[in-house]
């Protein structure tokens, strides 16, 4: 899709004239910026050299107490006990996702090309450090990196949208994977009639967080020092403003404790989270991807249910890997300008799967 937003018109629809318009620049604006997570990249491990349909062996560090019988203190020799690997693995599916961007820098106003601090061009040598250029090219990348937070988690391939289908994100693969009752939990306000029905309240999160901890005790892989929570940006904001409004009456196991072992401050904010000293990572991406995608927010119905706008993970950080080809491929831009067309183009994409190692050793609530 082109880019031929002409935003000078909304501009000047706030002035009293063109003269006062004429005065506007990008510098003068006050943009709003947007909260989103970090790269994936930096919050998973990436493994590179991953082909679609690649199989990851996992070998299994099982506890055996079953060998070294006794022996017969008058026999020689040594009786032959069993030492079985456990071997399993894990099928990679990946998928390709890329589009364009065509830009005509002719095809704008003047005032609105003055208010980027620049004007139009008719050579072959458009500036391409410019700040328009600069602005939409920050956009476009912006997009790609909840792009691949979007296909990392939301991947589905029975899903018909080309934003989710081709191959099976991490709520896919942990829904399919986890078992009620052992490793998985039926969050019940996922089944509210509409939208507002189905936001839990701080004080639900937390308990959502202690019975993920509880189910979480009963196998031996579980090891609260190594695990972390994700949620959604409004269960961990709900979580958070209740923590707050309880004050010093917060429950215990919600004290961020500092490295010196020293109880923080009772103030709570989406970046110092935790249940029984596990950190609970605030993920906006599952927020923003439930909200704007057609098949998870109710076909754009304002108001109605969504598919399970309340999410949570509980799991080692390393048993949710991120593989793509060669490091170039996870995330690639390019920005040129085609003398042909006398277009200017932006492209981008990337080539990206995600995968539980051990399926069978997280928690998952949905």
């Amino acid at each position: 899709m082109a880019v031929t937003n002409n935003y000078n018109t909304a501009v000047v629809d706030l002035v009293e004239s063109f003269d006062n318009a004429d005065m506007l620049t990008f510098e003068q604006a006050i943009v709003n910026d947007i909260k989103v997570d970090n790269e994936i990249e930096k919050e998973k491990e990436v493994l590179y050299g991953v082909k679609n349909g690649d199989v990851v062996p996992v070998i299994e560090k099982n506890d055996n107490y079953s060998m070294f019988p006794t022996a017969d203190e008058s026999a020689c020799g040594t009786e032959e006990c069993g030492l079985d690997l456990d071997f399993s693995g894990v099928i990679w599916d990946l998928a390709l996702m890329k589009c364009k961007v065509p830009i005509c820098l002719n095809s704008f106003d003047k005032h609105f090309l003055r208010f980027f601090n620049t004007q139009k061009k008719f050579d072959d040598n458009p500036d391409m450090d410019q700040l328009l250029l600069q602005y939409l090219a920050e956009q476009f990348k912006q997009g790609l990196e909840n792009a691949k937070w979007r296909r990392a988690y939301f991947a589905d391939v029975a899903s018909t949208s080309r934003l989710l289908n081709k191959a099976n994100g991490f709520f896919t693969k942990a829904d399919a994977g986890t078992i009620i009752g052992e490793t998985k939990i039926a969050i019940t306000k996922n089944a509210g009639a509409n939208f507002a029905a189905q936001r839990m309240t701080g004080e639900e999160v937390y308990n959502l967080l202690g019975e993920m901890f509880d189910l979480g005790t009963q196998h031996i892989w579980f090891n609260p020092l190594e695990f972390q929570y994700e949620v959604t940006w409004q269960m961990a904001t709900a979580y958070s403003n209740w923590l707050n409004k309880l004050g010093h009456n917060a429950p215990a196991n919600c004290q961020c404790i500092s490295p010196e072992g020293v109880v923080k401050a009772n103030v709570y904010t989406l970046d110092n989270l935790y249940y029984n000293g596990i950190p609970v990572k605030a993920r906006r991406a599952f927020d923003g991807v439930i909200s704007q995608i057609p098949e998870l927010n109710g076909n754009n119905v304002a108001g109605a249910a969504r598919v399970d706008p309340n999410r949570a993970i509980l799991a080692k950080n390393e048993n949710m890997l991120i593989g793509t080809s060669e490091e170039g491929q996870l995330a690639f831009f390019k920005m040129w300008h085609n003398e042909d067309d006398e277009k200017i183009y932006m492209r981008g994409g990337s080539y990206i799967g995600a995968s539980f190692p051990k399926v069978n050793e997280i928690i998952y609530a949905n």
